[in-house]
C-alpha cells in the first residue's frame, strides 16, 4: 500500500467500505442484490453474478498459466545459459591446443583438436536448433483437423527410416488405433521424438523393439474411462521411478557421457501434448519404459 492511501473506497451513496480483490466481487454483488430485493435475487442480477463469476474464473485460470509460463522461462534462461556455454568452452580450449600443436608441428595432434571443435560447434547447432523448434510450438502451427493416429505413426517412421535401419530395429503399430483431433504436424513431430528417443536410448548391442500403441483408461482424470491413452513401448534399460519426472526437463540427460540427444526431445514432446490439451507420463518398472500420453481433443 502506497504512503498517504488507505484501504478503503467510497460507493455512490458517499458511505466508505473496504477494498476488495477482484474475485470477491461476485459475493458482493450477490449480499448487495439480495439486501436491496429483501431476500430473493433478480433473474437479471443472477445472470450477471453467473457472468462474472466465469469472468473471473478465466482471468484466474490465465494469471496461474502466465506465472507457470514465467517460472517455466526462469529455468529455461538459466538452463540454456549452462548448456550453450559447454561447448564455448570446449572450443576455446581447443583453440588453444590447436595453436600449441601448429606451432611445434604435430600433424596428429592438430587433425584431433580440429575434430575437437567441430564436434562442439555441430552440438551447439544442434542445440541452438532444438531450442528453435522448441520456441515455435504453440506459435506457429497448422490448422487443427482430424486424423488416423496410425496415420501419423507411419509418417513419423518414415522419416525414421535410416536411424531404424542402421541399428536392425522394429517398430510395432498396433492395428485400429483411434483418431485424433488438433495439429498434424506437431503430432507426428512428437511421435517422431519419442520413437528416436527409444532408438537412441537402446540397451547396448540389442536391437530396438518398440511398440506405438492406445489403450482404454481413466489414468488422467478427469478424463473419461473411454478416453485412449497412447503409448510409445521399448526394451531398453528401463528408467528408474525417481527420474521420470526429469527426463522431460530441458537439457535433462540421463547419461551425460551419451554423444546423441540434446536433452530437448522430450520437452518438446511433453509442450506439444499440454497445447492440446494432454498429459504425459513415464510407466518403467523393470527393463523397458513406455512413455504414456493423453488427448482430451481427441474425437470419439
Amino acid at each position: 500500500m502506497m504512503p498517504g492511501t488507505n484501504n478503503k473506497t467510497q460507493s455512490p451513496n458517499g458511505s466508505h467500505r473496504q477494498a476488495v480483490k477482484p474475485s470477491e466481487y461476485p459475493e458482493i454483488l450477490l449480499k448487495d442484490s439480495l439486501q436491496e430485493s429483501g431476500g430473493k435475487m433478480p433473474q437479471g442480477d443472477h445472470e450477471m453474478l453467473e457472468a462474472l463469476r466465469a469472468q473471473l474464473a478465466e482471468r484466474d485460470q490465465r494469471i496461474a498459466e502466465l506465472e507457470a509460463r514465467n517460472a517455466e522461462l526462469e529455468g529455461y534462461s538459466y538452463t540454456v545459459t549452462h548448456d550453450l556455454k559447454a561447448p564455448l568452452v570446449t572450443i576455446k580450449g581447443f583453440i588453444s591446443f590447436l595453436r600449441r600443436d601448429v606451432r611445434v608441428g604435430d600433424q596428429e595432434r592438430t587433425e584431433h583438436d580440429l575434430e575437437r571443435i567441430s564436434y562442439a560447434a555441430d552440438r551447439m547447432q544442434c542445440l541452438l536448433d532444438d531450442l528453435l523448434e522448441l520456441g515455435r510450438v504453440g506459435r506457429v502451427g497448422g490448422k487443427p483437423q482430424k486424423v488416423a493416429f496410425a496415420e501419423l505413426a507411419s509418417e513419423a517412421l518414415e522419416r525414421l527410416a535410416g536411424p531404424i535401419e542402421k541399428c536392425q530395429g522394429k517398430v510395432l503399430i498396433a492395428p485400429s488405433l483411434p483418431e485424433v483431433y488438433g495439429d498434424r504436424s506437431l503430432f507426428v513431430d512428437a511421435i517422431e521424438k519419442l520413437v528416436d528417443n527409444a532408438v537412441k536410448h537402446a540397451d547396448e548391442g540389442a536391437a530396438p523393439c518398440i511398440e506405438i500403441g492406445a489403450r482404454q483408461g481413466p489414468e488422467c482424470p478427469p478424463m473419461a474411462e473411454t478416453a485412449p491413452v497412447f503409448f510409445v513401448r521399448d526394451n531398453g534399460p528401463g528408467i528408474h521411478p525417481r527420474f521420470h519426472d526429469k527426463v522431460f526437463q530441458l537439457f535433462e540427460r540421463l547419461d551425460p557421457e551419451a554423444s546423441e540427444g540434446t536433452g530437448v526431445g522430450l520437452t518438446l514432446v511433453k509442450r506439444i501434448i499440454e497445447l492440446h490439451g494432454g498429459k504425459i507420463w513415464v510407466e518403467s518398472a523393470g527393463p523397458g519404459t513406455t512413455l504414456c500420453f493423453t488427448l482430451p481433443g481427441v474425437e470419439q
